[in-house]
């Protein structure tokens, strides 16, 4: 029987933002401070997680994410959230 590891929460630094085209599709990705994480979405789901996430890290700009601080929800293999990174405001990843 394989152990999942429990979720845990930890603050990082957006160190990337991609929004384009990925073998003919629109592709949306987020990579944090060199740790490996990065989470990934195809639309039509990254719309409206697009508008959760600048709305909870308070930008208007997607572009303007790269070295903004925020948290994250994951388990080492996953990310289910992110969050503003004092306030306890969160979109999930699978919205």
């Amino acid at each position: 029987m394989t152990v999942k590891p429990e979720p845990t929460i930890e603050n990082v630094q957006i160190e990337r933002v991609f929004l384009g085209l990925e073998e003919g599709r629109l592709f949306f990705s987020l990579s944090f401070d060199g740790r490996g994480f990065g989470q990934s979405t195809f639309c039509p789901i990254s719309t409206d997680f697009i508008r959760k996430l600048l709305t909870i890290l308070e930008e208007n700009d997607l572009y303007n994410l790269k070295g903004k601080f925020c948290r994250i929800e994951h388990d080492f293999g996953h990310i289910f959230s992110i969050g503003h990174v004092v306030e306890d405001r969160w979109v999930s990843t699978s919205e």
